[in-house]
């Protein structure tokens, strides 16, 4: 259990905390008040006519939007004995929600980058790795004089130098659409002027990943 300690029924000086008689203690000398607190958590204390310590019976966190809102409290209310905190929904500051959604867009569109695209070679579809790793492949494949005996999706096949070319072509081509519609996406976010226009940006659903 949490417990706040209180002056006046309205302002908290200590917590929410977990009974640390150390740390309350130290917050009770400093208010020169001569008062031992128990080793042990005993729930409501009435330290002095002006001082309490309220045990938090209740936390009520309302539902918000992480994208654009975030939570100004906890206030307290102090009734038989126990405390409740509340928090309010405020939106976030318009600059900070820019940042926040560019954040994910970017995230969104290594994603992307990185999911690799196909090429047809000789009436054969072909599953072409687009991660940074394997690009310098095809950079190094395109540069070596053909044709060259390469495995592609776990099979052989006699790779031309036009053919090296064109999946280096596809792969950057592939590459440079993602960052283009990550480009369009910050264009569409740094135009909007309130956060009901932010809230009208389609964003796609995504985890936030590093080396992005």
């Amino acid at each position: 259990m949490k417990y706040v300690l209180v002056e006046d029924k309205q302002y908290v000086l200590l917590g929410p905390i977990e009974w640390r008689p150390r740390m309350i203690q130290n917050e009770i000398d400093s208010l020169d008040i001569i008062w031992t607190v128990p080793p042990v958590e005993q729930g409501y204390i009435s330290i002095t006519d002006r001082y309490e310590i309220y045990p938090i019976s209740d936390i009520q966190i309302p539902n918000h939007n992480g994208d654009f809102e975030e939570l100004a409290g906890p206030f307290y209310t102090f009734d038989n004995k126990q405390a409740t905190a509340t928090y309010n929904v405020v939106n976030q500051n318009i600059n900070n929600i820019k940042t926040n959604l560019k954040n994910k867009i970017t995230a969104e569109r290594y994603r992307r980058e990185i999911a690799g695209t196909k090429i047809t070679l000789n009436s054969t579809e072909y599953s072409i790795e687009t991660d940074r790793d394997n690009r310098a492949k095809w950079i190094q494949l395109a540069n070596l004089s053909g044709p060259i005996n390469w495995k592609i999706n776990g099979s052989f096949i006699t790779v031309t130098n036009l053919e090296a070319t064109a999946i280096l072509e596809a792969v950057n081509s592939y590459v440079q659409t993602q960052f283009d519609w990550e480009k369009t996406m910050y264009d569409l976010i740094d135009s909007k002027v309130s956060i009901d226009d932010l809230k009208t940006v389609e964003m796609p659903t995504v985890k936030l990943i590093g080396n992005i």
